[in-house]
């Protein structure tokens, strides 16, 4: 539960701008991107992909996403669990 918190605050300070304040991939940015980002609220999103394969697109980025070598290993686990969370998933 701290985690799923902590990654909660992570996501909607470093994330949300472009994937929404829900996850839904409906942030401020997003329409301004070309292309679509996934919406973590649907548990269909993520439900092929394993907690690694997250956490090297978080550290490596993927398409057009950056990858992010400023936050801790601690901190990318922390807003993989807040993620999985978004579609109940917790």
């Amino acid at each position: 539960k701290e985690s799923i918190e902590r990654g909660g605050r992570l996501f909607a300070s470093q994330c949300a701008m472009c994937h929404g304040e829900k996850g839904d991939g409906t942030g401020e940015l997003a329409g301004k991107l070309e292309f679509e980002l996934p919406d973590f609220t649907k548990p269909e999103t993520l439900r092929n992909r394993t907690d690694g394969e997250l956490h090297y697109v978080l550290t490596h980025g993927c398409r057009n996403m950056p990858g992010d070598d400023r936050l801790s290993d601690e901190w990318k686990w922390d807003l993989i669990n807040s993620i999985r969370s978004m579609s109940g998933g917790g």
